[in-house]
């Protein structure tokens, strides 16, 4: 039977000895090679009729080697489990470590030598009702309001003809002819084409205002528009189109106007209410929808707010929780992890000092995790996503179920683990926050837009205290329950 001693080399930190004899790994080791004569054919054999003898000089280091190797993983995990052990990392070899040499077909025990850190047993301290923290209760900008209720008059508004002068958000239609010194060119393009005078360049937009229909005058037409290129132009005022994009056309054209349209604000009644809003959501006059519009902004909000309230909770609990970390253990662990990795460089005292500091965040964290119980439902999983994916497409309205078909599609393909873990971490941040809520005094503090965009710029550019790594959450079989995901399963 294999057989496992530990000597403490240190506070947290103890060499591990495993020997594992023949008898414990022999059996597999057979019954691998007897799956593998079934499947493989050597040369002068018929499949399923190589010697054991051949197929242990052949393949026999590869399959003992993995045979062993399990053994050790499974024997080492389940020491660590029925000793209650906290690991750092994971075992590395120690330092009078032997070097195991495979013999596939002198079967012999194996002493293997590791060091280990590991943690104490500790509890959380510093959760109370006694400690107060400040949430920030942010007023919306009334310009973002303003700014709404103007929109929504204009695209709920009629658009008319007018014979007025051309001013700001009116779409002018322009008939555009070609000039050659002064002169209409002889083959030259014409065109009619629709311009939005809010997207004019600032030269055209102080050349146009306050012209009305039938007045003329002269610009190039490639700068008519800001941000719009000479191909675009072409294509989308002059109408050109196939080997046409190609010819060469002076951008001077004489313009007219032959018409300027015009939106004339809807009033915001009930009726036109409900076509922004929705028939379910109550608003029926302006006063409503500007409690509407506030509401919907202070929602976009409580990320943010959130985000201020964990980090300075974290912070302090961070701070009343002093977790014993083994520094010599820490510091062998991450140099070993550099040399394993092509061009790894061992790690320097004052990294390994962050490293640490990082490490005990990680660990208060999950331990905060543990003792409430977090989990990250499938539900709030995919709503995460699904925003996430919003803002990424930038707001586009996106048809049918794009959105749900994608989130989809992403939580079982692997090249997307890092986005799902992301979300998942998100949501599982956001139901730790929720729950220490509970447990701390809040006090809602007012603040202006511009205070607390201050301190979300601050909090971006500090560290942030690390996420616990996660696992990609899987949805369960059974649909009709709610499907969640425990912590146990997701943090590594």
């Amino acid at each position: 039977m294999s057989k496992i001693t530990r000597e403490d080399i240190g506070a947290q930190h103890a060499k591990v000895t495993l020997v594992l004899d023949v008898a414990d790994y022999e059996a597999k080791y057979n019954a691998e090679l007897k799956k593998l004569k079934g499947k493989v054919q050597l040369k002068g054999f018929r499949k399923g009729k190589t010697p054991l003898s051949f197929l242990k000089k052949t393949y026999g280091e590869s399959v003992l080697a993995d045979v062993v190797f399990k053994k050790v993983s499974e024997t080492m995990d389940q020491y660590f489990k029925d000793e209650k052990l906290h690991l750092i990392g994971n075992p590395i070899p120690s330092d009078d470590a032997n070097k195991i040499n495979i013999d596939p077909v002198n079967l012999t025990s194996y002493t293997l030598n590791y060091e280990i850190g590991y943690l104490p047993e500790w509890k959380i301290d510093g959760i109370s009702k006694d400690k107060s923290f400040e949430v920030c209760d942010v007023e919306v900008p009334e310009k973002w309001i303003n700014d709404d209720i103007e929109r929504f008059k204009k695209q709920l508004g009629e658009r008319k003809e007018v014979d007025e002068k051309i001013e700001e958000g009116d779409v002018v239609r322009v008939k555009g002819i070609e000039q050659d010194n002064g002169k209409a060119k002889e083959g030259g393009v014409e065109s009619e084409f629709d311009v939005f005078f809010d997207s004019l360049s600032e030269d055209a937009q102080i050349l146009i205002s306050g012209k009305k229909p039938g007045d003329k005058f002269t610009f190039d037409v490639f700068k008519l528009e800001d941000n719009m290129t000479e191909e675009m132009a072409k294509k989308y005022l002059l109408k050109l189109e196939g080997d046409d994009l190609d010819k060469e056309v002076n951008g001077d054209f004489e313009m007219e106007v032959l018409t300027v349209t015009r939106v004339f604000p809807a009033e915001l009644n009930k009726e036109n209410l409900e076509k922004v809003f929705g028939p379910e959501s109550g608003v029926e006059d302006e006063a409503g929808a500007r409690a509407k519009l506030e509401e919907h902004a202070k929602k976009g909000f409580e990320q943010g707010i959130n985000n201020l309230f964990f980090t300075d909770a974290i912070d302090y609990i961070n701070e009343q929780n002093d977790v014993s970390v083994p520094s010599e253990f820490f510091k062998k662990w991450l140099t070993f992890e550099a040399s394993q990795k092509e061009g790894g460089i061992e790690p320097t005292d004052e990294q390994v000092e962050e490293e640490i500091k990082n490490y005990k965040k990680r660990t208060i964290i999950t331990k905060l995790m543990e003792a409430n119980e977090v989990k990250v439902e499938m539900a709030p999983l995919k709503a995460n996503m699904k925003a996430r994916l919003n803002r990424m497409m930038q707001g586009q309205q996106m048809g049918g179920d794009f959105y749900d078909s994608m989130v989809e599609k992403m939580l079982g393909d692997p090249q997307y683990r890092d986005f799902v873990d992301e979300s998942t971490n998100e949501v599982a941040m956001d139901g730790l926050s929720n729950a220490l809520k509970e447990q701390f005094d809040l006090k809602p503090v007012k603040m202006d837009f511009d205070t607390f965009k201050a301190k979300i710029d601050e909090l971006n550019a500090r560290y942030q205290p690390p996420a616990p790594p996660v696992a990609e959450a899987e949805e369960e079989e059974d649909e009709e329950e709610e499907e969640e995901v425990s912590t146990e399963e997701i943090f590594k």
